[in-house]
């Protein structure tokens, strides 16, 4: 028998246990998942304020849902700006459980940042909202003059 088809069946006989290693695999992984999925339900934290929430459904019918969801009033103000950074929060400190900051700037030269020199820009009238928990610390200010921006947390 020539080497040609014989090494063509070697060649497909691997690539065929190849495939199959890798179906076992992936099987194995489904199996183990869907085993140690738990539905996490839709109620109140353990403070019993509303939090992100995450669903998984376990069984081959139904498909794996993830839901973020912020069921919490929100507060906002407008905070006046100058060259001076301040934190971008409404009132004296940041609102407990926060999820998300909404920025809005409703003059020219807003900037933003992580820090009090404030290297990103916001466009006036832009608005964006950012996922930052209540540890986290958002700053603004203008580049120059003075201005405002409204602030709003969920």
């Amino acid at each position: 028998m020539p080497e040609g088809p014989k090494s063509l069946g070697i060649l497909l006989f691997t690539s065929y246990n190849f495939v199959g290693s890798l179906l076992r695999m992936a099987t194995e992984t489904a199996a183990m998942v869907m085993n140690r999925s738990r539905p996490l339900g839709n109620t109140d934290g353990v403070d019993g304020i509303p939090s992100l929430h995450v669903k998984v459904k376990n069984t081959v019918t139904e498909p794996i849902i993830v839901t973020d969801i912020i069921n919490q009033p929100g507060v906002n103000t407008i905070l006046p700006l100058t060259t001076i950074a301040i934190e971008a929060k409404v009132g004296a400190t940041a609102l407990t459980n926060r999820h998300v900051v909404n920025l809005q700037a409703l003059t020219k030269n807003v900037k933003w940042g992580y820090d009090s020199t404030c290297p990103f820009d916001i466009f006036k009238d832009q608005f964006f909202a950012l996922s930052a928990g209540d540890l986290c610390t958002i700053f603004v200010k203008v580049s120059t003059g003075v201005g405002s921006i409204v602030v709003g947390e969920k």
